[in-house]
């Protein structure tokens, strides 16, 4: 196929452990990748879009990784694992959600417990630059 790059859905971060436990899983499974990645010099792109159907997990026993704020429903990527997983050379990109649908959608967040009549219904999505930012910092 000639393909240089894979978007990839399924890593998954580990969840339902203790944090040491989920981290040192999560890590075993980038040094995994890490290796495939070796093998077939395919760069990885790492879709975060879990949380589009999966309402909860546990990183961090007791705090929903997908809910940063009360309301709020997305992959809240820890920043260690960001750090870890930027560190390999061919992990360039993290696509929290694709851009695509905000236009599709004409710019509409749907936030939990948000009356049909409710400013919060609509929110202006706030683009940044994050070109000269490092990974941790964007989350």
């Amino acid at each position: 196929m000639g393909a240089d790059f894979i978007v990839d859905h399924y890593l998954e971060v580990k969840t339902g452990g203790t944090l040491e436990n989920n981290l040192s899983e999560t890590l075993r499974r980038f040094d995994q990748l890490t290796a495939f990645q070796q093998e077939s010099g395919i760069e990885h792109i790492w879709n975060l879009e879990r949380a589009n159907w999966v309402p909860r997990e546990e990183f961090e026993p007791g705090v929903n990784l997908f809910e940063p704020r009360p309301g709020l429903h997305r992959f809240n990527m820890p920043p260690k694992l960001m750090e870890a997983y930027a560190a390999h050379p061919a992990r360039n990109f993290v696509v929290f959600d694709e851009l695509e649908h905000m236009q599709m959608n004409n710019n509409r967040f749907v936030i939990s417990g948000a009356k049909a009549t409710s400013p919060r219904l609509r929110t202006q999505p706030r683009w940044i630059s994050t070109r000269l930012m490092k990974p941790f910092s964007m989350n």
